[in-house]
């Protein structure tokens, strides 16, 4: 839960770049694939996803949008 309340405040952030509010979002959905609250997560996936510009982290938000994250792949 402590990752998952450090990600939600770095979303907060207003000087925050695409690159660093899609990896945070990316984080926070497969927090809570962790904690098994998958609407959650999905919403953070497709959060991470509507942002532009493209950032390495769409791929993996994809991903785990269609299969939920369950620690074993490699985050980020």
């Amino acid at each position: 839960r402590d990752a998952q309340t450090a990600v939600e405040k770095a979303l907060q952030d207003g000087q925050a770049t695409a690159l660093v509010k899609a990896a945070s979002l990316l984080t926070l959905g497969q927090c809570r694939d962790l904690l098994n609250n998958r609407q959650g997560a999905i919403d953070a996936y497709q959060a991470a996803l509507a942002l532009t510009p493209r950032t390495p982290s769409h791929d993996k938000a994809k991903l785990f949008l269609n299969q939920p994250y369950d620690g074993k792949v490699p985050p980020g």
